[in-house]
Order: structure tokens, then sequence, then C-alpha cells
């Protein structure tokens, strides 16, 4: 992974150009949730590539007229492999997100990216791109400002922090490309970045 450079002539991504950052956020909930993530970008690389692209009950709406709207937490391992790898799934599914969808976060998730991005491991990533995210985190996500702990059973216990910001701000998905880690039956899907893209191709 250290071995990797980044290509200095892929564009930004849509989310971090700078008409896009000057945009006004829509919709902004006033709420909060932490966390510290162990994940593999070859789990994200395997979910991202195989997993079946199945309608769900995402609420997506057609683009003529109506405009999509879906609550979600965003794991970690989603933003490194969008920052790291332009074009990819998750880069693609990241992008979709910030045009048509609500990014929640807290202080704590704010400060799990900010410490990840930064470690010598994903010195590919460009610096200005991790710069960018994080001010595109903040112009256009919604900041939750009160979440309630959750203790139930985690298979990572890193990852209960998405958990709780999903419960506090209504998420309608967290989005991860490692499903299997997360609890189900708790009012929220939990989605790899493939299937939450498809669900935006078809609206």
């Amino acid at each position: 992974m250290g071995g990797v450079e980044a290509h200095p002539r892929i564009a930004q991504p849509a989310f971090l150009q700078p008409a896009f950052l000057e945009e006004p956020r829509r919709g902004a909930l006033q709420r909060s949730a932490t966390t510290t993530g162990a994940w593999s970008l070859l789990e994200l690389d395997r979910q991202g590539s195989t997993t079946a692209l199945v309608p769900g009950p995402l609420a997506v709406q057609p683009s003529e007229g109506r405009e999509i709207s879906m609550r979600l937490v965003v794991d970690t391992n989603v933003i490194v492999s969008a920052l790291l790898k332009p074009g990819s799934v998750p880069a693609r599914a990241l992008d979709a997100i910030w045009k048509a969808g609500t990014v929640l976060f807290d202080e704590r998730i704010a400060d799990e990216y900010r410490e990840v991005l930064e470690r010598p491991k994903f010195r590919a990533i460009d610096r200005q791109r991790v710069t960018d995210f994080l001010a595109t985190l903040r112009a256009r996500g919604t900041l939750l400002d009160e979440v309630a702990a959750w203790t139930g059973a985690m298979t990572d216990d890193d990852d209960r922090i998405f958990v709780e910001a999903a419960l506090a701000g209504h998420a309608d998905a967290i989005v991860t490309g490692n499903v299997r880690d997360y609890p189900t039956g708790l009012g929220f899907e939990v989605l790899p970045p493939a299937t939450l893209l498809a669900r935006f191709d078809r609206a």
C-alpha cells in the first residue's frame, strides 16, 4: 500500500472541485457520534466489486423534478479507498453521496477521518485532497452534536461510533467495505459502495 503513488494528472472528483465546495448545503440537522477504524481495503475492494447489485428499500427518487435524499454515515474505509483510487467504485459512490445525499458525522468521526488519512501508510494520497475532503465534510455534511451511547454487541468495537451516529442521525444506511462487521435490525441498512452506487444509478 505504501508503494502506491498518487497520479498528479488524475482529475479531482466532483466533490473536491471548488464549484462544488461553494454550493450551500441543504437540510442540515443539528445533532452528533466516535471512531477509530480497523478495516481492510482488500475487503472493500472485494465487496465493492462482487456484491450483487440488487434493489433495496432505500428511498431513491428519480431526478426529474425530484431530489434524491438519503441520510448516510460513511465508514472510514470508504473514504480512504475513494481518495486513493479516483474513478473507483468507492470514489464514484462518495461523489454521488455528496451530490444527492446527506453525510452524517460527529467530531469523533471527523477526527477519525483526519487521523487515518494522515497515516504514513496512506502517503500516496495527495495532501491537498485530504484537506479538500475535510473542508467538504464541514461544508456539506451534517454535524451531529448529541449522540447517545449504544451498548449492543459489535464485531469490531472501533466501528461503534458509526452505529451511534446512524442511530442519532436517523440514517438510512451506513456505507462500508466491512458489511459483515456491523449489526443488523437497528432501523438502517449496511451497504457496500457498489450497492449504494447502483441505487443512485437507477434513479
